[in-house]
C-alpha cells in the first residue's frame, strides 16, 4: 500500500538568515521511501538548509533521505538505496551498474530546517511504499 505522511517544521526562530526549527513524527513509519516533496513557506534566503532523516534508534542508525544546503525551491526528492549482498558489495545487473531500490525505513522521521529567516517554515509529504 502506498502512504503518504506530511510534517511540518513549524515556524523557524533565531534571526535572519540563522532561524532554524525542527519536528519529528509521532509515529514508526516502515516502509520503502518513494518520494519526498519538500515545500518551502515564507521567504526562506537561498542560503536555506533542510534535511529530512530517520531518528537513529538502538541497532538503526539514523539515515538521511534529503539534504538539501542554499536551497529555497520547491522540489521532490526520489531517495533510494544500492542493493548489496550479505558481504555489503553492490549487487549489479551487469558487474558495473548498480541496482537501486527505495530506501526502507523503520522509524520515527525528522525534518530540520537552518539558516533560515524568522517566521519561514517547511513542509514535507514523504511517501512510502509499504507493502
Amino acid at each position: 500500500m502506498i502512504r503518504s505522511y506530511r510534517l511540518s517544521s513549524g515556524s523557524t526562530s533565531g534571526g535572519a538568515g540563522a532561524s532554524g526549527a525542527t519536528a519529528t513524527t509521532t509515529t514508526e513509519i516502515i516502509g520503502r521511501v518513494i518520494a519526498v516533496g519538500v515545500i518551502y513557506n515564507g521567504s526562506p534566503p537561498a542560503s536555506t538548509d533542510v534535511t529530512v532523516a530517520t531518528v537513529a534508534a538502538v541497532g538503526s542508525p539514523a539515515i538521511t533521505l534529503v539534504g538539501l544546503t542554499n536551497a529555497n525551491s520547491d522540489v521532490w526528492v526520489y531517495p533510494a538505496a544500492a542493493l548489496t549482498t550479505s558481504a555489503a558489495a553492490a549487487v549489479t545487473y551487469d558487474a558495473t551498474n548498480e541496482i537501486y531500490v527505495g530506501q526502507p525505513i523503520a522509524g520515527e522521521v525528522s525534518l530540520t530546517v537552518a539558516r533560515a529567516n524568522d517566521d519561514d517554515s517547511v513542509d514535507i509529504c514523504l511517501v512510502v511504499d509499504e507493502g
